[in-house]
């Protein structure tokens, strides 16, 4: 039987992606164990999956105490004599690998999120990135990345080689069905949203930073008729600029900052929605987009990859997100063109859903079912 150690830096990534992998895995006989900073998600994960858990804090940026958490899992791992280390996200993956080669791991497997090294950074932080990215990879034996674009992003930065690679996307959970959103928690989010009758509403769900074109949507309130709001699922440095934002709008009777909603809330959010809106400069896969599709809500989003790789073409409402100016005309003319057209977004909505279900968990669990037994067993 094959020991698997599974590493993240903190608890959501494995709560709303890995759950399933980590099932996959003991239902391919292999012994799984969950590393990660002990947090409320890892210990609904660790529930959930029914996986040890081994807690060791790792921090989200670089700092001295990372030699703690190195030094934590190079003697776990060692004293377990795992045959399989697999880490997810920057952080995680860069200490969980070095602790994995030190301490002799046969097979040592990453899985790229999103990407690492993005135009957003420093040239200071892209050099420091990229060095360390590639001697990690260096001691990789396999790389999964959830889209076609993080796999030749690793390749043109020179990170690794494409036959080390593969694609595997990220999934929409069965919860996201129109059919399966649980009554009491719609009627929590319903309450909590306070919205008048006839609202129409665009929804969100963003970490609050300007490269989302959350300044942008919520600037587009002022030229929209006065029963259009809008719900923001995230939080974020700059929620009060945010908030700032739309009170010298004047819209702020008209904007929900909700912080970040439990992924067992979004599937109702989305239910009580009318059209979900992700106008981001960039992006790693686009999960939310994924998920907004699978509840049949007609998507406006931004022209550029991995989300273009994603979706169909006629399944979303595209907009440019190279300026502000262009993004914000984009929303606004996406928004006009739908609200008034309700035939135009059930149509869009058909098409949602059709696309969707490309990122089913049942392909999501074929995929790695077949990594799993050409790659670890």
């Amino acid at each position: 039987m094959k020991k698997v150690l599974e590493i993240t830096t903190v608890g959501i990534t494995a709560r709303a992606f890995l759950i399933p992998l980590f099932q996959e895995l003991k239902e391919q006989g292999c012994d799984v164990t969950y590393a990660s900073t002990p947090d409320f998600d890892a210990e609904e994960t660790v529930k959930a999956a029914n996986v040890p858990f081994f807690p060791v804090y790792i921090s989200r940026t670089i700092s001295p105490k990372d030699l703690v958490s190195f030094w934590k899992l190079y003697r776990f791992i060692k004293s377990e004599k795992f045959d399989v280390v697999h880490t997810h996200t920057a952080k995680a993956g860069f200490v969980g690998r070095m602790a994995a080669r030190m301490a002799g791991v046969p097979t040592v497997i990453h899985t790229a999120h999103g990407l690492t090294v993005h135009p957003g950074l420093s040239k200071f932080k892209k050099k420091l990135y990229l060095f360390l990215e590639r001697f990690a990879a260096k001691r990789t034996k396999k790389f999964i990345c959830v889209t076609k674009l993080v796999e030749d992003s690793l390749v043109e930065q020179g990170i690794t080689e494409r036959e080390k690679c593969t694609v595997i996307p990220n999934f929409a959970g069965p919860s996201y069905d129109p059919e399966k959103v649980d009554p009491a928690r719609k009627t929590k989010l319903k309450k909590r949203l306070g919205l008048p009758p006839g609202a129409f509403l665009l929804t969100c769900a963003a970490r609050l930073v300007d490269d989302k074109g959350l300044p942008e949507t919520i600037s587009v309130l002022h030229d929209l008729p006065k029963n259009v709001f809008l719900a923001i699922a995230g939080d974020g440095p700059n929620r009060e600029k945010f908030t700032k934002l739309a009170s010298i709008l004047q819209v702020e009777d008209r904007v929900r900052f909700l912080g970040w909603v439990d992924t067992f809330d979004m599937p109702a959010l989305l239910s009580l929605s009318d059209i979900f809106i992700s106008a981001t400069k960039r992006e790693g896969f686009g999960v939310g987009i994924i998920e907004a599709q699978a509840m049949g809500l007609p998507v406006i989003t931004s022209k550029i990859r991995p989300i273009t790789d994603l979706l169909a073409p006629d399944s979303a409402l595209f907009i440019d997100p190279s300026s502000k100016e262009t993004t914000r005309a984009g929303i606004l003319d996406c928004v006009k063109e739908l609200f008034g057209d309700e035939q135009k977004r059930r149509a869009l909505s058909e098409k949602a859903l059709e696309n969707a279900r490309k990122y089913s968990l049942q392909n999501y669990r074929e995929n790695i079912r077949t990594f799993i037994r050409s790659e670890l067993l």
